[in-house]
């Protein structure tokens, strides 16, 4: 993981962690557009304060990507463009399964076929589909990653 840190977010990490999001949603034309960047750090500050989230810092100490990990479930992870490619998400995923032993349950846009991919190459299966049971409307999938014990 060279260049990179992986260490809990803090407080002043909302900006930089909804910046990650916002410009995510805006690169996939087929994700609405729900919330305004303001409306992103809001929750993003409640998940740092609820202690769930681990910052991905590059070498300059700056937010290269994050993880939100509650009960099992990974609910956000979003890399900065320049950070994807590199094993990043990879190593998010390493760290939350050491977070997490039992195993790791996501919800994924079926659209976003390049996480589709990530996810099922980080060995988690399908579990559940649904067509837009979410804020979005959009179809997701369900994944589960079985922990250690199960393997």
């Amino acid at each position: 993981m060279t260049g990179f840190t992986i260490e809990p977010a803090r407080p002043l990490d909302a900006a930089s962690c909804a910046t990650i999001l916002m410009g995510w949603v805006q690169e996939n034309a087929w994700m609405p557009k729900l919330w305004t960047l303001p409306q992103a750090e809001a929750f993003l500050a409640g998940l740092i304060t609820r202690g769930s989230v681990t910052a991905l810092r590059d070498e300059a100490g700056q937010i290269a990507g994050f993880l939100d990990l509650h009960d099992g479930w990974i609910n956000c992870l979003y890399l900065a463009p320049q950070a994807r490619g590199q094993g990043q998400g990879k190593t998010l995923i390493a760290h939350a399964a050491r977070l997490h032993p039992p195993g790791l349950h996501l919800w994924c846009f079926a659209e976003n076929q390049a996480a589709v991919r990530f996810y099922t190459h980080a060995g988690f299966r399908e579990v559940a589909r649904t067509e837009g049971d979410n804020d979005e409307g959009l179809p997701d999938i369900q994944f589960y990653r079985p922990g250690r014990e199960e393997i």
